[in-house]
């Protein structure tokens, strides 16, 4: 509970878990029209705001939990920049396990007991242990530290909710999941068009468009409850100024998506405007995304499987090609991955653990290697005592030969962060096989059904 975390002891500025500390002292002691405003009280160049409100709300929430049991110096504003103490990790870091046990936790349960229920119970028992243990989201949400359980959860729950083809209720719980971090939408294009399909597949056309409405208004709803004390207050766009940063970087630190891994060789920043690399990469993105919503779309049914496959492919298509990635974003890709375990172990589980070794650099920066390596080995003695093979096993040993060098060995002066480019570079190739062979594969059934 009190290890380090991303930013420990490094000031001024510290890391994530000093942000997600300073939005609660910003949220419990500004009233909300300045939350998102730059003022001597809240500078957005120390950890603004940057997501939408119901992370604010949360963080809120969370500060105002602070203050009840008696710790305002957790919170205190301006005074407790950088506060380290251990009250301030055991309670924050209770904030992250609670938003686990709450939210993505129940969620994976439902999935693995109500969607697949064609498995075994011991199938199950191991699908689920490789869902709650994979390696990825421990460490970020709770060595680096951030929330991102919340987002996944509710997107996950917005899953459950059309198993059993609640539309109005999964449209509400995605909403949800768009207003708490932007990242979701990422999932946006699956989402609609798998709703789309299922309203499509109504007996008469007045259904449908009653669905229709419902499930727009529905959505409209969310977003107004979300947004409305922000509108009511005249501060609504100086939250979408932060939350849609383009005046950022083409990707955050080093991604192991394309256009990180390929800059080593095209130097894109230099050969684009920012403005010019704003409109290449939404194109390359939505046009990477149209295979995987039109296999929704087109498809002869509307199976679960095809909206988790719909939600992975859309999904390494933001993560490898769209604007301003960051490593940790590869989260996103791996939670529908989790749950296209069942139909492709070797693939998915591998690709866990490529997910977790792109963040590697990430994970040496904060000096949380040691949990890194504890994880790693044993999600590897369990993988390959249940799915392993000599593909994997190839696979592991180039990261281990990468991670020694960066271990034993000083980059050139040159070139210091050549080390850094070999890992995101491995990891970027792999997620491109992987996701080509799923693709692949998928395409193959979806033939042999219109020929049967």
């Amino acid at each position: 509970m009190t290890q380090q975390h991303s930013g420990f002891a490094k000031s001024p500025r510290f890391g994530d878990f000093e942000a997600q500390r300073h939005w609660m002292e910003i949220t419990v002691n500004l009233p909300l029209n300045e939350w998102y405003v730059n003022s001597t009280k809240n500078d957005l160049e120390y950890w603004g705001l940057d997501y939408p409100p119901l992370t604010a709300y949360h963080s809120w929430l969370c500060g105002k939990v602070a203050q009840y049991i008696g710790w305002h110096d957790i919170v205190a504003l301006e005074s407790s920049r950088g506060i380290e103490t251990t009250n301030t990790k055991l309670f924050m870091r209770s904030t992250a396990l609670l938003a686990d046990l709450f939210i993505f936790i129940p969620a994976i349960i439902f999935y693995v007991l109500y969607c697949e229920k064609s498995q075994s119970l011991i199938s199950k028992s191991t699908l689920l242990f490789t869902c709650l243990m994979q390696p990825s989201m421990v460490l970020i949400d709770h060595g680096h530290f951030q929330f991102n359980s919340i987002c996944l959860g509710l997107s996950l729950w917005a899953v459950n909710a059309l198993i059993y083809d609640h539309l109005i209720i999964a449209s509400i719980l995605f909403s949800l999941s768009l207003n708490y971090k932007q990242m979701a939408l990422y999932y946006a294009l699956p989402f609609f068009f798998f709703i789309l399909r299922r309203i499509y597949e109504r007996p008469t056309a007045m259904s449908r468009i009653n669905k229709f409405v419902q499930v727009g208004l529905s959505v409209i709803a969310t977003f107004a409850v979300c947004w409305l004390p922000f509108l009511i207050q005249g501060c609504a766009g100086d939250v979408l100024k932060r939350i849609f940063p383009v005046h950022r970087g083409l990707y955050e630190d080093k991604v192991a998506n394309f256009w990180c891994s390929t800059s080593i060789f095209i130097k894109w920043n230099n050969l684009f405007t920012r403005e010019q690399l704003l409109k290449i990469t939404m194109i390359t993105t939505l046009v990477s995304c149209i295979p995987f919503c039109a296999y929704i779309l087109l498809s002869k049914s509307s199976s679960m499987k095809r909206l988790a496959f719909g939600l992975f492919g859309c999904s390494m298509s933001f993560y490898m090609f769209s604007f301003h990635v960051h490593e940790k974003t590869i989260l996103l890709p791996l939670m529908p991955a989790l749950l296209l375990l069942s139909e492709f172990p070797f693939e998915m589980n591998l690709f866990s653990q490529i997910a977790t070794f792109s963040m590697y650099p990430l994970f040496y920066k904060d000096g949380i290697q040691q949990a890194y390596y504890v994880s790693m080995v044993l999600q590897t003695l369990f993988i390959k005592s249940i799915y392993g093979n000599k593909l994997y096993t190839a696979s592991l040993f180039g990261t281990i030969i990468i991670q020694l060098i960066n271990s034993l060995m000083t980059p050139p002066a040159r070139y210091p962060d050549l080390f850094t480019y070999l890992c995101i570079m491995y990891s970027c190739a792999h997620f491109v096989l992987i996701t080509a062979h799923v693709s692949r594969f998928q395409l193959q059934q979806s033939k042999k059904v219109k020929q049967a």
